[in-house]
């Protein structure tokens, strides 16, 4: 049996988990372009992704979308080179300044007069003072070359450049996926790999969405004192998309003029010019993207904090700047539900794919999930049904009075509600903005019977042993109709229903996920929306097999698991 080491994998993995070499061995002698894995938590994934690396021998990128996943897959294979964004780098004319100015802050003029031909490009647009070999020294670990006699130092020597030239001839680079999209399509030299790896590759199409979409703060609004398009509803007619057109290169005028005056401040402009000018840049870009690719599926939304343009579909975008950048790409997630539906979003044919569901590992004893109908919640639900849901919560959590755990709320005023409510409430933690979020955590942590009752942990959160011995689903998290963009997009195509969905199935699945996340970890999970029973009975079939094994109807202690095949 070949283990890890003898692949030249780090010693840490000493064997393989059962099925991980069969996998991994499958994927690499697929003959399609695509290969999807649903994985559930405990395949090792990223053990998987190495494998295939070695086994093809192949340069290979991989793209998550957290730094903590960064780095443990870096912590874990060592030969991985990890590579961030700019403003994760010194920039060797200002290290004091660290990291208020940056490598995002400097960019090379394409030559200067006084430079010889081998020096132009090297050049940063701002003029700082004359450069420090020591300082040069402590960031590097070198000396500057001795011709290095000009008041900024050559490029070649940028840390960030260094780095991404490591990144680009690394067997393994290790990427954040926005970051990528940006470099590889605006920059250049990361993209071309034989393997891609897209982890979390479920939250792909949201990704590509924002990255495509127009967006302006309120802040750059009022700077620029910008008035808002003609007509802000879907367009409709080619007419509507004109008004909007014109409106991007009035507004593109708008910002031009506000650089010039910028470049007024000299070539040693304040941290604060900088800035601005960086800002009003990446602005300059995006809406001369816009107005070359806005049609009659985009949607405008304005909120208190910006305007935005979004397509309701991102299918048309996807090879340009996602699949032209490599050529073989395995996609995983332990929620890549309903695969056909995933292909069409994201414009792949599906007779390029091959896809495989892989089973969990886990005990099905360990990992319950116990549906107890309290109510059918809605917009339209009032006290009453607040309170038969609030009573259900109270009812677990007098069943885990010594253990802590999670309610999933979907909303902020239903987490409040549920504080204000609860004949637990001194148990519970919670946050009331995106802001506070890491420090209830940290709190939560820190406790021994708390409950943390928040809308943004259906993802990205480990709630591993103790930290987390039960999760509650008091909603089931639909996608926001009040979002234009979701409505056009549930309502604009024949697969609206499914795409509705899946996106609903994708983000109970990933809720429920949060607290087993080891063969020896056991935890109660619990879903009390009454709405739970349209989903399931039209759409069991989206489910992973591995979650409608578990699942059990609380009144009836019947398992809800059906043999189903998907059309």
């Amino acid at each position: 049996m070949l283990t890890p080491p003898d692949l030249g994998l780090p010693a840490i993995f000493k064997e393989f988990r059962p099925g991980q070499l069969d996998l991994a061995s499958r994927i690499a002698g697929s003959k399609k372009r695509f290969f999807l894995l649903n994985a559930p938590t405990g395949t090792g994934k990223t053990l998987i992704m190495a494998t295939v690396q070695k086994l093809l021998d192949a340069h290979t990128t991989y793209l998550c979308s957290t730094k903590q996943l960064q780095d443990q897959v870096c912590h874990d294979f060592p030969y991985a080179v990890d590579l961030r964004g700019r403003n994760n780098y010194v920039c060797l004319k200002r290290p004091t300044q660290f990291p208020t100015i940056s490598a995002a802050h400097c960019t090379k003029m394409p030559e200067r007069a006084h430079c010889t031909p081998e020096k132009r490009n090297h050049w940063c647009r701002y003029n700082c003072p004359r450069f420090n070999g020591d300082v040069f020294v402590s960031i590097v670990g070198v000396p500057p070359p001795s011709t290095f006699t000009t008041p900024c130092p050559c490029l070649r020597w940028c840390p960030y450049e260094i780095r991404k030239d490591e990144a680009v001839k690394a067997e393994l680079a290790v990427l954040n996926l926005p970051f990528f999209l940006h470099e590889a399509n605006y920059v250049g030299r990361l993209s071309g790999k034989p393997l891609v790896v897209l982890d979390e590759a479920d939250t792909l199409e949201d990704t590509l969405r924002s990255f495509v979409e127009l967006s302006i703060s309120k802040a750059q609004i009022e700077k620029l004192e910008l008035e808002p398009p003609k007509r802000v509803s879907k367009p409709e007619e080619d007419k509507h998309i004109r008004d909007w057109v014109e409106w991007a290169f009035r507004t593109l005028a708008v910002v031009e003029v506000r650089l010039k005056e910028l470049a007024k401040d000299g070539e040693n402009p304040s941290s604060q010019v900088l800035y601005q000018r960086d800002e009003l840049e990446r602005l300059t870009s995006r809406l001369k993207a816009f107005g070359s690719t806005v049609d009659t599926h985009w949607v405008f939304i304005s909120t208190e904090s910006r305007w935005s343009f979004k397509p309701v579909f991102v299918a048309r975008y996807a090879d340009k700047y996602i699949w032209q950048h490599g050529s073989r790409f395995l996609c995983m997630s332990a929620t890549l539900v309903n695969p056909r539906q995933w292909a069409r979003d994201l414009g792949i044919d599906w007779e390029e794919v091959e896809y495989l569901e892989a089973p969990t590992t886990f005990p099905v004893e360990h990992r319950l999930i116990h549906y107890r109908p309290a109510v059918n919640l809605s917009r339209k639900s009032g006290d009453e049904d607040w309170s038969l849901l609030i009573n259900a919560i109270d009812v677990i959590l007098d069943e885990h009075q010594a253990v802590r755990g999670l309610v999933h709320t979907v909303s902020y005023s239903l987490a409040r509600h549920i504080l204000q409510h609860s004949r637990h409430a001194a148990r519970m933690v919670w946050h009331d903005s995106a802001a506070t979020r890491v420090d209830a955590f940290a709190r939560y942590k820190a406790g021994k019977n708390l409950v943390l009752v928040s809308p943004s942990y259906g993802r990205g959160i480990s709630l591993d042993g103790d930290l987390g011995r039960f999760v509650i689903v008091a909603k089931v998290p639909y996608p926001d109709l009040g979002d234009k963009q979701i409505a056009a997009r549930l309502y604009g195509a024949k697969d609206g229903k499914s795409w509705y969905a899946t996106k609903t199935v994708r983000e109970l699945v990933q809720a429920t996920g949060r607290a087993v996340r080891s063969v020896d970890d056991w935890a109660s999970m619990y879903v009390l929306d009454g709405k739970f029973d349209n989903l399931y009975s039209e759409w069991q079939w989206i489910f992973p097999a591995w979650w409608r094994e578990a699942l059990r109807r609380e009144d009836t202690h019947e398992g809800l698991r059906q043999e189903c095949v998907p059309t």
